[in-house]
């Protein structure tokens, strides 16, 4: 396992923390623009009463069950978020027993559409709740959705060919699937790609090729994305990296942003890292520590920059 060193870390970024506290947050995960508190009463073919209530603001569903036979009644109901299953219940209630329970769905509704709908579904009974809500899949602490989780420099076999490749470990918190695509970028490779498709509240990793000889220092970036590149909102997670193979890696967590797609026939994205350039052209060795110093001394810069622009 490679040594990460994060740029984030010590005296070393304490200014830079500091000024990301006065930054408002981006995150569109609780935009709520039709927000909904419905209750609404059914009765099962097996003689269940049912009340049911979702509140849109708390992404909370709440079910009340009563027994109204004269017998003890087996029951079970699904409760469905944007076509994923989030709860089965069964149960076996009394005669007049009565019975109650809620949920929180965030885990289950999809980050990659604005129009959800919750659905409760008991034996020849079902009612639907539906909301509408912009997610920022990129920045959506409330809706779980794909994160790359680590990245290491490596030799390995990738399609049958020994090469430099950088490994991806991707996981998916949510109940929900997504389609899940990695794209490299490299100073010497260009769109490098692999599906890593995690299974719901699961993790997979996988091998991306590189162009770069295995004893180079290497410097470059991973996106997840959804599908298409060039979409922001189909972003899910971005990391630049500087290091070398079963070396020190340093990894730097990047606020998404979208480039030309891959099959584009205009392709001009090319990745740089001018400082990693001018120490290779130098000669010079560096650690990768060095290089965060040089990257949160950039941050620093483009924030102060900032600050200008808005006097």
């Amino acid at each position: 396992m490679n040594r990460i060193h994060y740029a984030v870390v010590g005296v070393l970024l304490l200014g830079i923390s500091a000024a990301f506290v006065a930054v408002p947050s981006t995150a569109t995960d609780l935009v709520n623009p039709d927000p909904i508190n419905e209750t609404e009463n059914l009765t099962s073919g097996n003689g269940i009463n049912y009340k049911v209530r979702f509140d849109s603001t708390e992404n909370k569903i709440h079910v009340f069950a009563e027994n109204s036979n004269d017998f003890k009644q087996p029951a079970s109901f699904y409760i469905d978020v944007d076509d994923q299953t989030n709860q089965h219940r069964t149960l076996e209630l009394a005669s007049g027993e009565t019975w109650n329970r809620s949920w929180n769905v965030s885990n289950s509704i999809d980050a990659m559409q604005d129009n959800h709908t919750v659905e409760f579904i008991a034996y020849n009974a079902t009612t639907k709740f539906n909301f509408t809500r912009e997610i920022d899949a990129s920045n959506s602490p409330g809706v779980p959705t794909p994160r790359i989780t680590d990245i290491e420099l490596v030799e390995a076999k990738v399609y049958g060919e020994q090469t430099t490749a950088v490994r991806v470990a991707v996981e998916n918190p949510a109940k929900q699937l997504y389609s899940s695509i990695i794209i490299v970028n490299t100073r010497e490779t260009t769109y490098s790609r692999r599906v890593a498709n995690a299974a719901p509240q699961n993790d997979t990793t996988r091998l991306v090729p590189l162009e770069e000889d295995p004893d180079t220092l290497i410097a470059g970036e991973v996106r997840l994305h959804y599908g298409n590149l060039s979409v922001a909102e189909e972003g899910f997670d971005q990391r630049e990296f500087v290091g070398r193979v079963d070396g020190e890696l340093a990894v730097y967590n990047r606020t998404y942003e979208p480039i030309e797609p891959h099959w584009s026939r205009n392709q001009t994205y090319h990745y740089e890292n001018e400082s990693v350039e001018q120490q290779i052209e130098a000669n010079e060795e560096h650690t990768t520590l060095d290089y965060a110093i040089v990257a949160a001394g950039g941050l620093v810069t483009l924030l102060l920059a900032v600050r200008l622009v808005r006097r």
